[in-house]
């Protein structure tokens, strides 16, 4: 009985309860432990109440990025928001993409074609999912997607990337596939995983790479080359290598 509803006893039932309940011990009680799933849950549920009031988040919109891959790596179908993202980020040709083109001619940089080739492997390999965390910002916000890597019929491999937080900024111009580049100077190097860009070894967010590097004061911003900073692929070579690979999208 909640003690909001104490005053429906009268006073010689409330004793009489009250008098049952301090005769009780130890003994006499049987504890329930929730399983760890409605923990979770809470847990999830509080996280997420939390980023929804900090300032500066954004209510993160229902983005959901899907391509699939042939046995022989080719590109064989888009979904979801894939036309729609890959036009926003300064790829118009690839919202169609040609069927007859690799996943792997896609990349420019080796290091980072070779690790998505070993994710492939392992999720061929063991007939298992793998889910992978990575940013892929905006000029005017910080943004973290999920891929989910699956084996599908005959040998394919479906990707489906879900934005799942994104953390509103001002805007990057570095950032911004519209922006003219300047042709005589060093590309900037950013890392497809975590968002971060060189800076002679360090790898800062590309907000203080801005400072660092006095990008600002130049009339012609530069490219950006895509690969991975050091630590990220020794973090995703050490998940593929251990028993168990990377984290199983079903757990």
């Amino acid at each position: 009985m909640r003690p909001e509803h104490a005053d429906e006893l009268d006073g010689v039932e409330f004793d009489a309860l009250r008098a049952a309940l301090d005769d009780l011990d130890a003994s006499d009680v049987e504890m329930h432990i929730p399983p760890p799933s409605i923990w979770n849950a809470i847990d999830a549920s509080a996280a997420s109440e939390a980023a929804r009031r900090a300032p500066g988040r954004m209510a993160v919109p229902s983005t959901v990025v899907e391509y699939t891959i042939d046995e022989h790596d080719a590109v064989v179908g888009v979904g979801g928001h894939w036309a729609e993202f890959a036009a926003d980020n300064g790829a118009a040709e690839l919202v169609a993409p040609p069927v007859d083109r690799t996943l792997w001619s896609y990349f420019d940089q080796p290091e980072v074609r070779e690790l998505w080739q070993m994710v492939v492997s392992h999720v061929r390999a063991h007939a298992a999912s793998a889910r992978l965390p990575f940013r892929c910002d905006a000029p005017q916000a910080r943004r973290w997607f999920e891929m989910t890597v699956a084996p599908a019929a005959a040998g394919q491999i479906h990707f489906r990337s879900e934005l799942v937080f994104e953390e509103e900024r001002s805007p990057i111009a570095l950032l911004d596939a519209t922006v003219e580049r300047a042709a005589d100077v060093d590309p900037v190097t950013v890392c497809t995983w975590c968002g971060r860009g060189d800076n002679g070894g360090d790898w800062l967010e590309i907000d203080e790479l801005l400072r660092s590097q006095r990008l600002l004061e130049r009339t012609a911003l530069p490219a950006i080359t895509w690969s991975i900073c050091a630590p990220c692929r020794d973090d995703m070579t050490a998940e593929l290598l251990v028993a168990g690979g990377i984290a199983d999208a079903s757990a």
